[in-house]
């Protein structure tokens, strides 16, 4: 329930104001052709649209594994077929939004032609911070940020001279079925949504600066050596006695071995149990982001 923010390197999607960086862009804009539409399948909530016309239908879809801040992005249909992969893509969310370089992985799609996933998708501006150790611990909010979604009435993608553009509409009421998704998510992890909710306190990391180092320390010597980093999301559950019961992978890295690596550091760690609202420990959990990154 609790995030805390150990160590800050940046990230490929650092968030800054929206500036006016497209408008020479040949921008191509998508009206909404169904309702949001909110699923929840295997550990996953999802909310996803349709938008533009018959024969020309794009999908936007937002995703979470746990209820933080972040979430997944992709985007699918024929406007998409044209962008490159290997090059950044500008994610703005407006008007007046954050914007944010993202890296993106681009696959074919029988239904739509082609799709893009983005991650690590903020509402909130990011702190810049840097710190020297190849690895750090990154904040991350307990849920989307509802109130900054509520001026949000639109998101666009921007790469050149090309921009798409989804009329998404007020965006506070889908983020808030998401974050009211999510805590379904808890339940699932054997912890009472409602007694989060009502918490005097969440679970605490004790001695963050040991923690931080040991993540420093157990960076895998292949990776390190091949130049290999990554993002690993994480939920840490923790007992009424404040011991760390399991580690849960919310956020993929794309390597097996940062992700356990993270998991042994952070199971080793100390912590403080949540309080319920009588102030009473309670089992809980503690979520955090390790970045991995080599050359910083």
């Amino acid at each position: 329930m609790h995030r805390t923010a150990l160590a800050l390197v940046s990230l490929a999607t650092m968030l800054a104001p929206a500036g006016a960086r497209a408008q020479e862009a040949e921008t191509k804009v998508l009206e909404p052709s169904s309702a949001w539409n909110a699923t929840y399948e295997d550990g996953r909530c999802r909310l996803s649209r349709m938008f533009g016309s018959e024969g020309q239908q794009h999908a936007l879809v937002f995703e979470q594994t746990a209820p933080e801040s972040r979430f997944y992005m992709s985007v699918a249909g024929p406007a998409v077929a044209d962008i490159n992969d290997g090059l950044p893509l500008r994610l703005a969310f407006g008007p007046e939004g954050a914007e944010s370089d993202q890296t993106i992985v681009k696959e074919r799609n029988p239904e739509f032609g082609a799709v893009l996933f983005l991650k690590d998708i903020d509402l909130r501006p990011a702190d810049p911070a840097e710190v020297e150790a190849g690895a750090g611990l990154a904040e991350t909010g307990a849920r989307i940020d509802v109130d900054a979604a509520a001026p949000l009435r639109q998101v666009s993608l921007t790469q050149g001279k090309q921009q798409l553009v989804f009329r998404t509409g007020p965006l506070a009421a889908p983020f808030g079925v998401l974050n009211d998704c999510t805590a379904h998510i808890l339940s699932t992890w054997g912890i009472d949504p409602e007694a989060q909710r009502t918490a005097q306190r969440g679970t605490r990391l004790l001695d963050p600066q040991k923690a931080a180092r040991k993540v420093q320390e157990t960076y895998p010597l292949q990776p390190l050596m091949q130049g290999r980093g990554g993002v690993v999301g994480v939920a840490i559950l923790v007992d009424d006695a404040g011991a760390p019961t399991e580690c849960r992978v919310t956020n993929d890295s794309g390597d097996r071995t940062l992700n356990a690596v993270a998991c042994d550091a952070l199971m080793k760690a100390r912590y403080d149990p949540a309080l319920d609202a009588s102030g009473k420990p309670m089992k809980s959990y503690w979520m955090t982001r390790v970045i991995y990154r080599v050359g910083v």
